[in-house]
C-alpha cells in the first residue's frame, strides 16, 4: 500500500528529449520531497495527494532503454478505502499475442484531456524480451501494437487477471 512502480523518466532528469537507444540516458533523481502521488482519477481535481519518501531506480544502468523503470515509496501507506493494490506479475514474462491494459493520465490529441486517467484496452504484445527486428526493445522490455496516449508513461500496463505488466515507458516518434 505505499509503493508506486513509475518510468524512471517521470522521476528522473533526463538527458535528451529523444529517446536514442544506448546515448539517451538519466540525470539526477528528482527529490522525493517533490513527488506526490494520487489515487484520484482526474489529477486536478485531486483531494487524496500523497508524498513520497523515496525513489529506487534500477542500479547497474543508465540507458533510457532497458532501465526507464522506478518504484517509489510513500510516506504513508494509501488507504485501503482510496484503492486496491494491485498485484504485480511475478510468474512469466508477457508473451507474443497476449492481450494487456494501459492506463495513464495522457492527452488525448492536440494537448487536451491530459490529467483524467484512462483505460485503453485490448493492447497486444507483439514481442517481448527478444525482439530481433527492434533493435530499441530490450531484454527487460516488451513492445505493444498499439500506441497510448502523449502523456502516459509512468503508468501501468495490467495483464488480463489485472497484474502488473510494468511501466508505460516510450512510444514510437
Amino acid at each position: 500500500p505505499n509503493l508506486m512502480l513509475t518510468a524512471q523518466h517521470c522521476v528522473a532528469r533526463v538527458t535528451s528529449s529523444n529517446v536514442i537507444c544506448g546515448r539517451s540516458g538519466f540525470g539526477s533523481k528528482i527529490s522525493a520531497n517533490n513527488i506526490q502521488v494520487t489515487t484520484s482519477a482526474n489529477i486536478f481535481r485531486a483531494t487524496e495527494v500523497y508524498r513520497a519518501a523515496e525513489v529506487y531506480v534500477p542500479p547497474g544502468g543508465n540507458d533510457m532503454c532497458g532501465f526507464d523503470m522506478a518504484l517509489v515509496r510513500l510516506a504513508e501507506n494509501i488507504p485501503a478505502t482510496s484503492a486496491t493494490p494491485v498485484i504485480p506479475r511475478i510468474d512469466g514474462f508477457p508473451a507474443r499475442g497476449e492481450t494487456y491494459a494501459a492506463i495513464g493520465y495522457g492527452h488525448t490529441g492536440w494537448d487536451q484531456g491530459s490529467g483524467i486517467r484512462r483505460r485503453i484496452e485490448n493492447r497486444q504484445v507483439q514481442c517481448a524480451g527478444d525482439c530481433p527486428s527492434y533493435t530499441t526493445v530490450q531484454s527487460t522490455e516488451f513492445l505493444g501494437t498499439d500506441g497510448t496516449c502523449q502523456g502516459d508513461s509512468g503508468g501501468t500496463a495490467l495483464d488480463s487477471k489485472g497484474r502488473v505488466l510494468g511501466a508505460l515507458s516510450r512510444g514510437p516518434s
